[in-house]
Order: C-alpha cells, then sequence, then structure tokens
C-alpha cells in the first residue's frame, strides 16, 4: 500500500507546484520523507485571519488516499466560537463538554 500513497503523494506535489492554490503552499518536508508535508496556509481576506500566516504538519498514511491525513496548526490561533488554544494548537472549551 505505501507503494500506492507514495505514487498519489508524489503526484499531488506535482500538480501542486504546476497549479498551486490560492493562498496556500504545501509540500514535503524533506525528499526521504513524502509522508510528512508542511504547508503554510494564508488567512483569507476580509475575516479576522486576514494577513495571518498560519504554519501546519501534516502526516499522511500509508494506505493514503483511503485514510485521510492528519493535520496540525503549529502556531496558536484566535478561534470566535472557542477557548484559547494550547501549545499544539489544539483547542479546548467547556462549551463542547457535558456539565
Amino acid at each position: 500500500m505505501a507503494g500506492t500513497a507514495l505514487k498519489r503523494l508524489m503526484a499531488e506535489y506535482k500538480q501542486l507546484t504546476l497549479n498551486p492554490p490560492e493562498g496556500i503552499v504545501a509540500g514535503p518536508m524533506n525528499e526521504e520523507n513524502f509522508f510528512e508535508w508542511e504547508a503554510l496556509i494564508m488567512g483569507p481576506e476580509d475575516t479576522c485571519f486576514e494577513f495571518g500566516v498560519f504554519p501546519a504538519i501534516l502526516s499522511f498514511p500509508l494506505d493514503y488516499p483511503l485514510s485521510p491525513p492528519k493535520m496540525r496548526f503549529t502556531c496558536e490561533m484566535f478561534h470566535p466560537n472557542s477557548g484559547q488554544p494550547d501549545v499544539q494548537g489544539k483547542y479546548a472549551s467547556s462549551f463542547f463538554h457535558s456539565p
């Protein structure tokens, strides 16, 4: 399965370099491991995130694309609907927990 996933990731990386989406830069952290990517996501215009640049790490499973990648922001971010983020970029709020 890893061979299929690697071929798919290489094809997707090639497509990203030929036709990059607006506001997103992503690619493998190094050429030796195509299963770990870095990404930079620019905040959309006319939002509270405008002018922000948000780094993230994507981890692709060996059975990709049958299983989705995991993504983790590597910076703290404001989110208007949740509490303050912890240092891993994950959010915790008592709003989502039962009393």
